[in-house]
């Protein structure tokens, strides 16, 4: 019909491959967000409202869509990640990851140890206060360990944001130091010890944490 018409065959072929080319590489981007979105809804990865680092992100799941995952982050801001770019997932069961802060405490008399244990009780609550964007809920103190070494410790447990671990490694562990310096005038930051872990899933204790006021829907 095309030759009846006059129309030359090869310019109208090389005209169609070209555009058809074109439209194959630009939909290949689409067709990735939408296998990599059903992937990430079949296998369960993720869930409205759980805590996660999608892709080098961190934030509360707002949207599962086709092509976007929609993240609300530590500010307040919601972060579209292309679902093509999502390599890995990382999910807090629990909604936060739990800061383990060991203040090491020379051997001392007991009431000494007291006095100290108290003080830091004081320190890390009034970090709660003053930061409760970053730490979730109160910190708990344990009492004095003493270890086989000959010296011994009060740990710490804060339950921090992912991500917002810096202040635990600064202000923190610094305002702990300090308050140790009243009991040992040498007290120094490297006495004070951090780790973290994020904690599994348990749906028989696992409970959701309060959200910073940033994020209530």
């Amino acid at each position: 019909m095309l030759d009846e018409l006059r129309v030359p065959l090869h310019t109208y072929l090389a005209d169609a491959s070209v555009i058809g080319l074109a439209v194959s590489f630009g939909s290949q981007g689409v067709v990735q967000d939408v296998i990599s979105g059903l992937t990430v809804v079949f296998y369960d990865l993720l869930d409205v409202g759980d805590m996660a680092n999608v892709g080098g992100k961190v934030g509360i799941v707002d949207s599962i869509g086709i092509r976007f995952t929609t993240l609300v982050g530590f500010s307040g801001e919601r972060v579209f990640v292309p679902n093509r770019t999502i390599a890995n997932v990382i999910n807090y069961p629990h909604g936060y990851i739990r800061a383990y802060v060991d203040a090491r405490i020379s051997p001392t008399d007991e009431t000494t140890r007291a006095r100290a244990t108290e003080a830091l009780s004081k320190t890390a609550q009034a970090a709660y206060e003053q930061y409760r964007g970053v730490l979730l809920v109160a910190p708990t103190v344990e009492g004095f360990r003493k270890t086989g070494a000959g010296y011994g410790y009060v740990r710490i447990k804060f339950r921090v944001w992912p991500g917002q671990t810096q202040l635990i490694e600064g202000p923190i562990k610094e305002g702990i130091a300090s308050a140790m310096k009243e009991f040992d005038p040498n007290y120094a930051s490297w006495m004070v010890s951090v780790y973290y872990r994020a904690e599994p899933a348990d749906s028989e204790t696992s409970k959701r944490l309060p959200r910073p006021a940033a994020l209530r829907k």
